[in-house]
């Protein structure tokens, strides 16, 4: 049971990974074009969050689809607290899916940390533009 709950934690992780680059690596070419210069940073940020709300509705729905959750908002309420590492502790996930509320933690950590390293490419890049 514990190697079936890791191997659909990977599969969703995965799969979260997965929307992250295509979103990313679309975001960063439309960066790119010439009309979308200014202010680029603002739109980045916002496009990046949309990007997170995205991924913790993938696991929102996975728990949903599991019945960890009796609604589809208790699930993406608990997916939106373990992806951002705040988890407050009002909602529980059953005891077999708990390993996966973990690693939601640590995939939230991961992505949010690439999400800040490609703001801060941006904000480094947009700086560097005004200097000359």
């Amino acid at each position: 049971m514990l190697i079936k709950n890791i191997l659909w934690s990977l599969f969703i992780t995965g799969l979260c990974v997965g929307v992250h680059y295509i979103l990313t690596r679309w975001v960063t070419r439309r960066l790119q074009c010439a009309t979308l210069r200014k202010p680029r940073a603002g739109l980045l940020c916002s496009l990046l969050l949309l990007a997170h709300l995205l991924e913790c509705g993938v696991y929102a729905t996975f728990y949903y689809i599991h019945h960890c959750f009796s609604s589809f908002y208790d699930s993406l309420y608990f997916s939106i607290t373990s992806f951002a590492t705040v988890g407050y502790g009002d909602l529980l996930l059953p005891r077999f899916w708990e390993i996966s509320g973990s690693l939601e933690g640590m995939t939230g950590a991961l992505l949010t940390g690439w999400s800040v390293a490609l703001l801060v490419a941006v904000v480094v890049l947009e700086s560097g533009e005004k200097q000359r």
